[in-house]
């Protein structure tokens, strides 16, 4: 049997929880990966500054992990990362 906490579902022995994001349809339609997108993209999360500023830590978080640990072995990905702490160094 699964234990719960955090608001995850948690199977076993597993440290982790397995957590779903769902993104609303405005947001996945918009094509909000690319930088003139991120206004409208944040508008339709209606999310405000302290949540937006969170989740740009966390994603500058994530790319500066990935980068050195993925520089060789994943040069694609490493690119996407650079990109991510270039775009949220820009703000």
């Amino acid at each position: 049997m699964g234990r719960r906490g955090c608001g995850g579902r948690w199977s076993g022995s597993h440290a982790a929880p397995h957590l779903t994001l769902h993104v609303p349809e405005p947001v996945s339609s918009a094509g909000c990966s690319a930088p003139p997108a991120v206004p409208r993209c944040r508008a339709a999360l209606d999310l405000d500054d302290a949540t937006w500023a969170r989740g740009r830590a966390y994603a500058l978080h994530q790319a500066a992990l990935i980068i050195p640990y993925y520089r060789t072995s994943n040069p694609a990905f490493t690119a996407l990362a650079e990109r991510t702490v270039e775009q949220i160094i820009r703000g």
